[in-house]
């Protein structure tokens, strides 16, 4: 594993008397990105912006290798810390044109140099011929892409992202994630992609952080975080779950869509079953189940179904393997979606 470029730890801030960050740990490393989930409210952008230097920490530091940016009475300034931000608003400034966003933090250089550079930034974005229109004469994907030239222009080391693409459509947002996240791990930065859509964090990110009352949760790779979940409480951030409690017995917690392992847990103790809606299978022979309602999710099909008597369950299968209402299948667990918690 790579040594961190920057290290929070223990980051604590409290706004208007209310505690917002709650101890919370974070790595950035060289050529990945890191997507920051969780619910509004969590704390997401409080991180980000102490990261900035544009909040101050209660308790707990900030470090980049071995600089101490942010601790309890010390704070170095947003300009000294080498890190570029781009907004959920693109905080673009109206009265300058693109080229002059762009090169808005390029102090202490000649002006034909700042303009040179800027262009330069923009040509990568594909937006030289832009260079001289205003904010309200761009598309929106065309003020985001200007937002992160600037983000970019000045060469910084991290580069921070408060849901950049959230105010896009869905095409357009799909598209510019893409070009964004490669151009980050082209560049070699450490990134960081603040948002509460597990669908983008998923797709985006090398490492996701998930988040929840001012605390990190869990952190690893998506596939990390997705398969094997440190809790309920983090399986939820990225997805519908079902749960199902019980007790072990032989190694095993019986559910009405069958048996899920649990042998690390001790005979007798109880358990709770999460299990994602791909987590349930059409099997030959498997336990029966009626067939409520269906409907499409992302080209596939989910059906709610009635199994052993015992409430309603969620189905997640391809289409060409669905199921009408009123049917009866057959299924199974399918462990890689299953985990079993002690209670």
């Amino acid at each position: 594993m790579s040594t961190p470029l920057l290290s929070v730890r223990g980051a604590q801030r409290a706004l208007a008397g209310n505690p917002v960050l709650r101890g919370a740990d974070l790595d950035l490393t060289s050529g990945r990105v890191t997507a920051l989930l969780g619910p509004s409210g969590s704390g997401k952008s409080t991180l980000l912006r102490a990261i900035a230097g544009l909040e101050r920490l209660d308790a707990g530091e900030i470090r980049s290798g071995d600089a101490l940016w942010s601790a309890r009475g010390q704070h170095l300034a947003p300009e000294l810390r080498r890190v570029g931000v781009v907004f959920q608003d693109f905080a673009l400034f109206p009265h300058l044109t693109a080229a002059e966003n762009v090169a808005f933090g390029l102090r202490g250089i000649p002006k034909p140099e700042r303009r040179e550079r800027a262009i330069t930034q923009l040509e990568r974005a594909e937006l030289a011929h832009r260079a001289d229109a205003y904010p309200h004469e761009l598309s929106g994907g065309e003020q985001q892409r200007v937002a992160l030239a600037r983000a970019l222009v000045f060469r910084p080391d991290i580069v921070l992202l408060d849901e950049p693409f959230s105010g896009l459509d869905r095409r357009l947002r799909a598209q510019l994630r893409t070009e964004t996240v490669a151009a980050l791990r082209a560049a070699g930065l450490a990134a960081l992609l603040v948002t509460h859509d597990a669908e983008e964090a998923m797709e985006a990110a090398d490492d996701i952080a998930l988040m929840a009352d001012g605390v990190i949760v869990q952190t690893g790779t998506p596939e990390e975080v997705y398969l094997k979940p440190a809790s309920l409480l983090a399986a939820r951030l990225l997805g519908d779950v079902q749960t199902w409690s019980g007790k072990v017995e032989s190694g095993l917690v019986q559910t009405p869509l069958g048996p899920a392992s649990a042998a690390e847990l001790s005979e007798g103790h109880a358990a709770t079953v999460l299990i994602r809606p791909e987590g349930v299978d059409r099997v030959a022979g498997g336990i029966p189940a009626s067939v409520l309602s269906k409907r499409l999710h992302g080209g596939r099909a989910r059906l709610l179904v009635q199994a052993g008597g015992e409430g309603s369950w969620t189905v997640e299968t391809p289409l060409a393997n669905s199921a009408e209402p009123g049917q009866t299948i057959e299924l199974g667990l399918n462990p890689m979606f299953t985990r079993v918690f002690p209670d």
